[in-house]
């Protein structure tokens, strides 16, 4: 039991401590375009994000990005209404850490998994708890956790873990398989309007099961 709570306590600490000192940073590079000058992130309508791409841009016009990531949009506006409908860096930048915080125990549940289906257990370390620190503390994520537009790697990546323990859930629950496997598909969507790439999640969960 102590020792299930240090690893938690370490896990928590290596995830959040590193990147608190980014918190008082502002909205930099793609954040002004992407959230300070986005209409979708301030305006009254809660749907136009679904017309637009990621930087605010109808989704048709040949001048657009093609990124579409309404979710993600939606994430930050959440963020401007609860922030008395002002644009705060910090506030959005404390939403990132959490995710990458949810993001980094979520792996460790993830890594689990793996292990399990690699036959890894023998091993005298604990490897997908070290894998989920090495996930923690990984200079890959400084960009996505420090740059607020970052949070669509960070949501994608969530939503992608979940519906990888589900998939799971479903291949190995003997009473509730197919409600497990629809709640796959469903974040495998969610994850894939938090940012493309989210839709991978159903090939990667059919490549680990062989």
């Amino acid at each position: 039991m102590a020792s299930t709570l240090y690893k938690w306590a370490g896990l928590l600490f290596l995830s959040s401590f590193p990147y608190i000192f980014t918190l008082r940073g502002d909205f930099v590079f793609d954040d002004t375009e992407a959230i300070v000058k986005n209409k979708d992130v301030s305006s009254e309508s809660w749907t136009d994000c679904f017309y637009n791409d990621f930087w605010g841009t109808n989704i048709k016009s040949n001048l657009s990005h093609k990124s579409y990531r309404p979710f993600t949009i939606l994430t930050f506006r959440l963020n401007y209404i609860m922030n008395n409908r002002q644009l705060s860096a910090l506030s959005f930048k404390t939403t990132n850490l959490f995710c990458h915080i949810l993001s980094t125990v979520l792996v460790w549940f993830t890594y689990k998994i793996v292990v399990n289906i690699q036959h890894l257990k023998k091993h005298k370390i604990d490897i997908s708890y070290f894998g989920a620190l090495l996930f923690a503390v990984h200079p890959i994520h400084i960009e996505a956790i420090s740059g607020i537009v970052g949070r669509a790697d960070l949501l994608c990546g969530t939503t992608f873990f979940l519906a990888f323990i589900c998939y799971d859930k479903a291949i190995n629950s003997q009473k509730h398989s197919s409600l497990f496997m629809v709640v796959t598909i469903i974040l495998s969507a969610v994850s894939m309007l938090f940012k493309e790439n989210g839709v991978t999640v159903l090939v990667r969960n059919n490549t680990f099961r062989y």
